[in-house]
């Protein structure tokens, strides 16, 4: 698991350095066996991820010290950095293979904000007294809703946000929430339906 969760973070936005080496050796070797590559595109998959690194390291650091960071440069030139990653990865993968890839990538992601889901839950068990099988079935509702709204604010993260632009992204975010909201509905009871708003309502005040 830790090695999937730093996988998701290294194609996001978190910097790598010389101590995760080992974690870089086996993520190359998780993806070789998940995509079947042979040796040869294992070591070139390995030094692209290496290069992507540093890429993402030299964007972050030009960042590190503002008092007020240039979160759109910033964003913008992680998303440099990634197009130059895939562009990389088409070269040395088959098209099966990065489709796989592709696929790989979004169950890693399923799976970690599953992960984040179910931290959330721990907070609203006691709140909305869930029973174990309503736990089981509102994780993979809160964990998709909570990465659809992750994809949309790094889609739009580097845009200028005139009001064109404000309305796209709310309205992908509206649809991201509803439905979300209407597959907790359709978990809960009426009463705890109730009170997941209101807790709702009460974590938003508190921001």
């Amino acid at each position: 698991m830790i090695i999937r969760i730093y996988f998701i973070l290294l194609l996001f936005i978190v910097p790598i350095n010389s101590s995760y080496s080992q974690d870089l050796e086996d993520i190359v070797s998780e993806l070789q066996e998940e995509l079947q590559l042979n040796d040869d595109q294992a070591e070139q998959l390995s030094a692209a991820l290496v290069n992507y690194s540093q890429e993402m390291n030299t964007e972050l650091a030009k960042h590190e010290d503002a008092a007020e960071p240039d979160t759109k440069a910033m964003i913008s030139g992680i998303k440099k950095a990634q197009d130059n990653y895939r562009y990389q990865l088409a070269d040395i993968l088959t098209d099966e293979q990065y489709e796989a890839y592709l696929n790989y990538v979004d169950k890693v992601m399923t799976e970690m904000f599953g992960d984040i889901a179910e931290i959330k839950l721990m907070d609203l068990q006691p709140v909305l007294d869930l029973s174990d099988e309503q736990i089981t079935q509102l994780n993979p509702v809160l964990g998709e809703g909570m990465l659809g709204i992750v994809k949309v604010v790094f889609e739009y993260g580097d845009k200028k946000m005139n009001k064109r632009t404000k309305i796209k992204m709310g309205k992908k975010l509206k649809k991201i929430q509803s439905k979300t909201d209407s597959g907790v509905k359709e978990i809960l009871t009426p009463e705890q339906y109730e009170k997941y708003q209101e807790y709702k309502e009460a974590k938003k005040n508190q921001k």
